[in-house]
């Protein structure tokens, strides 16, 4: 029989005692590096837990035929491979043969990186690795604080145990021997010897690359409670103190990744402070221009921020209220962008006792200030708690300020239907001399009258007219909007027939002649749609509104100054039309196919009044 590859010994070897084994390695005279150093099947073997006899029998067979370094490199893999399935004997029996527990794989993987990789680190397999080399405890920290995947708490607590574990057990022997060895100490070589023997193996304030502590890799973690009580247990029990202000490559440090984490994590800090004789950092930014006050305000965290007021008011600082993120955001800003009354509560009153003006016009990089962001919220009480606060201020708040999508608040107001809002608005404006923008159209072709209009809020509709008005202000009332929509058009395509006048007066009493045959996107003009919608009293408004103006209406095409209209008139009770003729856009036609009596008639009625294609009626 012949072996020439690692699959044939292999299905060979499978469920055959060691004896057989043996005997057909020698029979056949297998030499293991003519298939692969046996390295497949010696995972083979140890992944099917197979006899230890065999599998030590595989490894004598390869160290006949190799040099030590080339059996240390062939055999990683099945090191790692051992280790990873808990099979400790195996990789006893590798260690012992001159393998290393540091050594690193084909991916430059040590055995802690590999084992996160694959997702098989448990608290046996690492309580194996640190017998032999306790000092690699210091490089499994932070590839396991950085793993999303493993049992980080049931890890962490086997390191930290076996740490104290055995920091324990050889304080012990060290002390016993200086005992039985009757070896004199002076103070000074007393205090040497516990420095020396009582400090832990793993260095909990190291930093990594990217310059995080241990405390910080765990804080980038919101599910992070028990991983922080079990540092700062550890620190405690190793007499070390965590360094809590520290800062990594960004410039966070721990309190300000906290405050977006949860309220226990942000008193475990707090608490580990006093007890250390340390004070925390509030107020310093990390390169992004975050700090503690605006990370809780961003995370619409009241009880964290009550707890930061609190902090500061026991340790005399003044917290930072003004200062700007790297996207100009700013605490009363972020608050109001929450929607959080009580927020905002808190921050005028802190600010009141340390007798600081807080920023209430600035805007964000988005064109946000506050007040706009309390009328897109539709919170009447926050512009309420704005407009005190102003006034008590001597502050004059931004009513028109435009945003990057060109909204300002009266749209917003407008937008969110909120007639008591825009009264809001209004009355402030007047107390302080403010004309409110009313003609700006947004990015989305939107501007206040046309969508008062649009919204078919007949009592928005007046208040906006009336202030116009008040405030010497003409209206945009021709001016196209979203899909091509103008106000007297959209006063149609709602259906409205209070509202249609109410624009032809504003209109009239400024001297403006309103559009009735402009077309929107659709191809919709006031007459035609109001044909289509079969609403007889709008359409005799629109006819008699065109008349008063001497608006010629587009009653039918320009090329259609040919159209056959074969009307059978006989007191308008039925009209017969072409099936050739197909025209939607065209009122006459449309009320014709469609058997509009009504309309039909007010349609005549206006083409016999000015003499409106009369020759072809004729005909």
């Amino acid at each position: 029989m012949t072996v020439n590859s690692e699959e044939q010994l292999i299905e060979y070897i499978k469920n055959k005692s060691t004896f057989e084994i043996i005997n057909f390695i020698k029979e056949f005279q297998i030499i293991p590096e003519e298939i692969n150093n046996f390295n497949d099947i010696l995972i083979f073997l140890i992944k099917h837990n197979v006899s230890f006899k065999i599998i030590k029998y595989f490894f004598e067979q390869q160290q006949q035929q190799q040099g030590v370094q080339e059996f240390i490199n062939n055999n990683t893999e099945a090191l790692f491979y051992s280790i990873e399935n808990n099979n400790f004997k195996i990789a006893t029996l590798l260690l012992q043969n001159g393998m290393k527990i540091t050594d690193k794989n084909h991916c430059s993987n040590n055995i802690i990186e590999h084992l996160l990789k694959v997702g098989k680190l448990n608290s046996n397999n690492l309580s194996f690795i640190m017998e032999i080399n306790k000092n690699i405890a210091s490089e499994t920290l932070f590839p396991l604080l950085s793993n999303p995947y493993c049992n980080k708490i049931k890890i962490l607590k086997t390191l930290f145990y076996f740490n104290i574990y055995h920091n324990i057990i050889n304080n012990i022997v060290n002390c016993l021997m200086v005992y039985k060895n009757s070896i004199p100490m002076s103070d000074r070589d007393i205090q040497h010897f516990f420095s020396c023997y009582l400090n832990p193996f793993i260095n909990i304030n190291k930093k990594n690359k990217n310059g995080n502590t241990p405390l910080l890799c765990i804080l980038n973690d919101r599910n992070n409670v028990e991983l922080v009580q079990l540092l700062i247990e550890y620190a405690k029990d190793n007499n070390v103190v965590l360094e809590i202000n520290e800062r990594n490559n960004q410039g966070s440090y721990p309190l300000l990744k906290a405050v977006k984490n949860n309220e226990t994590v942000v008193q475990y800090l707090m608490n580990y402070a006093k007890d250390n004789d340390i004070k925390l950092e509030l107020n310093e930014m990390n390169y992004c221009g975050e700090y503690p006050l605006l990370n809780a305000i961003e995370e619409n965290n009241t009880r964290i921020v009550q707890v930061l007021l609190n902090y500061a008011n026991e340790n005399n600082i003044i917290l930072e209220m003004n200062e700007k993120n790297m996207f100009n955001n700013y605490p009363l800003l972020k608050a109001v962008k929450e929607d959080n009354v009580e927020l905002v509560h808190l921050l005028i009153n802190y600010a009141k006792e340390k007798n600081i003006i807080l920023e209430i016009n600035g805007k964000d990089n988005s064109g946000y200030y506050p007040l706009m962001c309390a009328v897109k919220n539709n919170n009447i009480e926050m512009i309420q708690v704005l407009v005190s606060y102003a006034k008590e201020n001597n502050i004059i708040l931004e009513m028109n300020g435009i945003n990057y999508y060109g909204f300002y608040p009266l749209l917003c107001a407008v937008n969110n239907n909120n007639v008591e809002m825009i009264q809001v608005l209004i009355d402030y404006a007047r107390e302080t001399s403010i004309v409110l923008e009313m003609n700006g159209i947004n990015y989305f072709g939107e501007y206040p009258l046309l969508n008062a209009i649009e919204k078919n809020n007949i009592e928005m509709v007046r208040l906006l007219l009336h202030y116009a008005t008040d405030n010497n202000i003409i209206l945009k009332v021709n001016e196209k909007g979203n899909r091509g929509n103008y106000p007297l058009l959209m006063s149609v395509i709602v259906n409205n027939t209070k509202m249609i006048p109410l624009l032809m007066d504003y209109a009239n009493r400024n001297n403006i002649i309103l559009d009735i045959n402009k077309k929107n996107e659709e191809g919709d003009h006031p007459l035609i749609h109001s044909v289509k919608e079969n609403n007889v009293d709008i359409v005799r408004i629109l006819l008699d509104y065109a008349n008063k103006n001497d608006i010629i209406l587009q009653i039918y095409k320009k090329k259609d100054n040919n159209w056959n209209i074969p009307i059978k008139y006989e007191n308008i009770k039925e009209v017969i039309i072409s099936n050739n003729d197909n025209d939607n856009s065209c009122p006459l036609y449309y009320a014709i196919k469609h058997n509009y009596i009504e309309i039909i008639k007010l349609l005549l009625d206006y083409i016999n009044m000015n003499n409106y294609f009369k020759s072809e009626l004729n005909k």
